[in-house]
């Protein structure tokens, strides 16, 4: 099981994403059954922690953000910044 750190940043894995074609299809499973994953995959084009993802998706529960970001970091969709 993935925790989530809440003082570290993530970002999208696209070395892996872009290597493993079934990822992508994970992908599009997670974003379409989960909204919230979807915006929160958006956003992480840029490294982002939990506090500013929750800030940029105010309508969005703290629990809902690091659930999809779970869900997305289980599958190596996104990773740690480097920069974290």
């Amino acid at each position: 099981m993935h925790k989530i750190s809440t003082s570290a940043s993530y970002v999208q894995n696209r070395d892996l994403l872009d290597a493993e074609a079934g990822k992508r299809a994970v992908l599009s499973s997670i974003c379409e059954q989960d909204p919230a994953a979807r915006q929160v995959w958006a956003l992480l084009e840029t490294p982002q922690t939990v506090a500013t993802l929750s800030r940029r998706l105010e309508d969005e529960d703290v629990a809902d953000i690091t659930a999809s970001l779970t869900k997305l970091i289980r599958e190596e969709l996104i990773q740690i910044s480097p920069d974290s």
